[in-house]
């Protein structure tokens, strides 16, 4: 009861700290993309606690507070790994990150853009 108390109370401060912004603007994880590996289900649940903890602390948010959110590639680290920017917007506010994916899509285009060694981008034999 008092977990569920805390993310009701979290989810609560959240839409009122966010209530004047149609967007909010985070990254998707906290730190460059990991080695394939990183959080494989092999580690010890406190090595994998750790490590998920440090990397997905914007994110898990929006799922608690029931607000829309999406991921966009719009940077590649070193050329090859994407990285996600984050948006999320009001409950019920989907159609605005509808609409700024669109805006997105037309200003910077990722459809066609894949990291090398992504299935669409290997070379067909």
């Amino acid at each position: 009861m008092r977990a569920r108390d805390c993310c009701a109370q979290a989810a609560k401060t959240y839409r009122e700290a966010t209530r004047a912004f149609d967007v909010v603007l985070t990254p998707t994880i906290a730190t460059e993309p990991w080695r394939v590996g990183h959080l494989s289900p092999v580690l010890g649940r406190e090595e994998l606690v750790r490590r998920t903890g440090r990397a997905v602390g914007y994110t898990p948010i929006q799922n608690i507070a029931g607000c829309p959110a999406m991921s966009v590639p719009l940077h590649f680290a070193n050329g090859a790994v994407p990285i996600g920017t984050h948006f999320a917007a009001a409950p019920g506010a989907d159609a605005v990150l509808l609409g700024l994916a669109y805006q997105l899509e037309e200003a910077r285009p990722w459809k066609d853009r894949w990291p090398p060694y992504s299935i669409p981008a290997l070379p067909r034999f």
